[in-house]
């Protein structure tokens, strides 16, 4: 596993396809031994530390689960188990003392900048587990579902489409998610309301990588527009960029899940959610993706998320085998 080029998880920005490729090999290969009843114990004896500042369900559960079935064990360090938390010790005392103890670490935390301060501080993987600037590990997953049912994705149109809730995470799952988009050739179209557009200096980042590969990278703001044709609707919302900047830099502005408020007018924008009429202008044998939670009947109703066409389940699951890649890549 030695030959990966990366020590480390943080952002998929340069990160080529042959990279991406190898991550997918590697968890493909897992998923496969998993299905057949083999766990090889590639990380037999060693330990990821993982600091959860907010909230998790999947990414936590699939990172413990992707060490026990890789022979080693996880520490899930919730906010009220460790001093940093507290502002009674500093960041950086935090991770050096981890990065003697762990083997990897495992970061949920408000930015990337502090999993880039732990890699140059300590020795040992350091992998992001979302944070505002970026969602590596769902953006990997969320592909990798893509592929397995719908094969390449030089040939699909493959919509990334904004809905509505009360309040929302900042735009890390779409930035990486266009990193991979870029360089796959694929023909990206993110939906959107005007001012929920990426960076400039991301947008322009991912067109350039695309003008290498052939890949077509839309922004449109018009849902229905989005989804005509679609092989794949995956739903997400997220807070304008702009925004979260300028109004939430204080923690104490946001939910206790890391999210922002909407600064729109409820009655315009409620009129972003998939439903049945939305999915009926896709292609008839388009599937339909959140990563979760799902805000039901406001992203996204229950008779989409439930029916036929959904692949949440699909795309939940591949979260473990994705991270069981990267974990045997970095660690083993």
């Amino acid at each position: 596993m030695s030959n990966f080029r990366h020590p480390d998880l943080i952002s998929l920005r340069d990160f080529t396809r042959e990279d991406l490729f190898q991550i997918w090999e590697t968890s493909w290969d897992l998923k496969r031994q998993t299905r057949r009843g083999q766990r090889p114990e590639i990380l037999r004896n060693k330990t990821l530390a993982m600091i959860f500042n907010m909230p998790s369900t999947r990414t936590s559960i699939s990172f413990e689960a992707a060490m026990t079935q890789l022979g080693g064990h996880a520490q899930y360090l919730f906010p009220d188990r460790i001093w940093a938390s507290k502002a009674n010790e500093t960041w950086a005392d935090t991770v050096g003392v981890i990065g003697r103890f762990a083997d990897g670490l495992v970061g949920r935390v408000a930015s990337s900048a502090e999993l880039q301060q732990a890699a140059d501080l300590i020795d040992i993987p350091v992998i992001n587990a979302s944070t505002a600037e970026g969602h590596p590990c769902q953006a990997l997953a969320d592909f990798m579902t893509v592929q397995e049912k719908k094969g390449d994705l030089r040939q699909l149109k493959y919509v990334f489409t904004w809905a509505w809730r009360p309040a929302s995470p900042p735009m890390g799952l779409p930035n990486s998610s266009m990193y991979i988009a870029s360089r796959l050739g694929a023909h990206f179209v993110l939906a959107c309301p005007e001012g929920y557009e990426p960076e400039p200096e991301i947008w322009d980042k991912v067109q350039a990588e695309a003008a290498k590969t052939g890949a077509r990278l839309d922004i449109v703001h018009d849902m229905q527009e989005a989804a005509r044709d679609a092989d794949i609707i995956n739903v997400y919302c997220w807070a304008s960029p702009q925004v979260f900047k300028d109004k939430f830099k204080d923690t104490d502005d946001l939910a206790p899940q890391g999210q922002a408020p909407h600064i729109l007018d409820p009655d315009k924008y409620k009129q972003w959610i998939v439903d049945d009429d939305l999915t009926a202008l896709a292609r008839p044998d388009a599937n339909v993706m959140h990563c979760m939670p799902a805000a039901r009947e406001q992203e996204v109703t229950s008779a989409v998320l439930d029916g036929s066409q959904s692949i949440i389940l699909d795309q939940a699951e591949n979260r473990l085998h994705v991270q069981k890649g990267v974990l045997a890549l970095l660690m083993g």
